[in-house]
């Protein structure tokens, strides 16, 4: 393959040669030019010298030019360049690639000194993420990204992976940008498609977050326990944000679980050890929540030891109706079902349900509940449901 850079490069070399040999010609051939005079002589030295520490300077700077750009051939054997930037502690890749044909990246990440994995996008594009685990026993985090621009043929419409690394919070960031830095819109429309696939090592047991920030896609986990053992990955925080988003994170440890969408229901079975909080603006809820319990304080956790045993679950929802089932067992608290122009009710379907109260008042109900659980002492919980027009029901089972 023809290699542009190189070319270049040896266009360079070879005419600071011609000159040094013009040089020659005019001053050593030249009788009239080939002055005895001490000053000139020792001008001619200086340029010589010069020009020597000129040349010496120009093969550095090309030994880094090319050591920071590496040329990379997509299947169509285009020529493209892979750029790598670095301020302080930031560091990430940047890649160009053409429009009309998938292309894959996959990036490795030491978690060891990264234990924040975040996926950002402010592009309209789907977006399909799945966390898995492997059996190797490296340390790196793996992060697969295949990318399909669909039918967009303007290279503005190029999807652009980029990650980041800040050392100061210990966090890593694919960000997916357009190549202009100011196209969002279109490539939902066009079928444009990243599917993303975040590998854990067996190694880690231990996440700080996982924050999901992007416009349209899914988030599915398939890591999930054996048997009725306790998964042996913990992520302290789960936050995901979207307009449209179908989320799965069945079967995963998690202590605090946040999910925020426009437009999308979120419809399934929500578990953590500590609180789940689930909000939409004009969709609906229709979830199970589960709380994981025997999951110790851990070196990432921010909570403090006196709270560490609380539970907290919570429904929003601006226009949607909202439906959610508690699995009450071992669980002790209040409860609260409001809605501004929708029903509320609350109601208790569980056998073991050892006390249960209820007030209704303009806007809801609220009241106490306890289930107790044979093998430990109940945990202090609070339920919230609460919308504008919609409808909201707590269930307790």
């Amino acid at each position: 393959m023809f290699n542009v850079h190189h070319f270049s490069t040896f266009s360079i070399h070879k005419t600071f040669v011609n000159l040094l040999y013009l040089h020659y010609l005019a001053y050593e051939k030249n009788p009239s030019l080939n002055a005895t005079d001490s000053k000139i002589r020792l001008s001619k030295n200086i340029f010589i010298r010069t020009t020597i520490a000129t040349f010496a300077a120009l093969l550095l700077i090309s030994t880094l030019y090319t050591k920071h750009y590496a040329l990379y051939t997509n299947d169509k054997d285009s020529v493209n360049f892979h750029k790598r930037f670095e301020y302080g502690s930031y560091k990430f890749n940047k890649f160009y690639r053409r429009a009309d044909s998938p292309q894959k990246y996959n990036y490795a990440v030491n978690s060891t000194e990264f234990n924040i994995v975040t996926v950002y996008t402010l592009l309209d594009s789907n977006v399909n993420i799945t966390l898995s685990r492997n059996n190797i026993t490296d340390s790196s985090i793996h992060i697969d990204a295949l990318i399909n621009n669909g039918n967009t043929s303007t290279q503005s419409f190029v999807i652009i992976p980029r990650l980041s690394k800040n050392n100061s919070t210990n966090g890593v960031t694919l960000f997916l940008e357009s190549e202009d830095g100011k196209t969002t819109t279109g490539y939902k429309s066009a079928g444009a498609k990243v599917d993303l696939k975040i590998t854990i090592p067996k190694s880690v047991s231990l996440l700080k977050s996982i924050i999901v920030y992007i416009v349209n896609g899914n988030f599915t986990n398939t890591i999930k326990p054996v048997g009725n053992s306790t998964n042996q990955l913990v992520v302290n925080n789960f936050n995901a944000y979207a307009s449209d988003l179908k989320a799965d994170v069945d079967g995963l440890t998690i202590k605090y679980l946040s999910i925020n969408t426009k437009i999308s229901d979120l419809i399934g079975t929500f578990s953590a050890a500590n609180s789940v909080i689930l909000s939409t603006t004009s969709a609906s809820i229709n979830a199970e929540i589960k709380h994981i319990d025997n999951v110790p304080l851990n070196n990432l956790d921010t909570i403090q030891p006196s709270q560490a045993t609380n539970f907290y679950a919570s429904a929003k929802s601006q226009s949607g109706n909202i439906a959610l089932t508690i699995d009450s067992t071992g669980l002790s608290g209040d409860y609260q079902s409001n809605s501004l122009n929708g029903k509320f009710t609350a109601a208790n379907k569980s056998s073991f349900m050892s006390s249960f109260t209820s007030n209704s008042f303009k806007f809801g109900i609220s009241g106490n509940f306890t289930n107790p659980s044979s093998s430990s002492s109940p945990r202090k919980s609070s339920i919230y449901s609460n919308n504008n027009f919609g409808d909201s029901e707590i269930s307790f089972i």
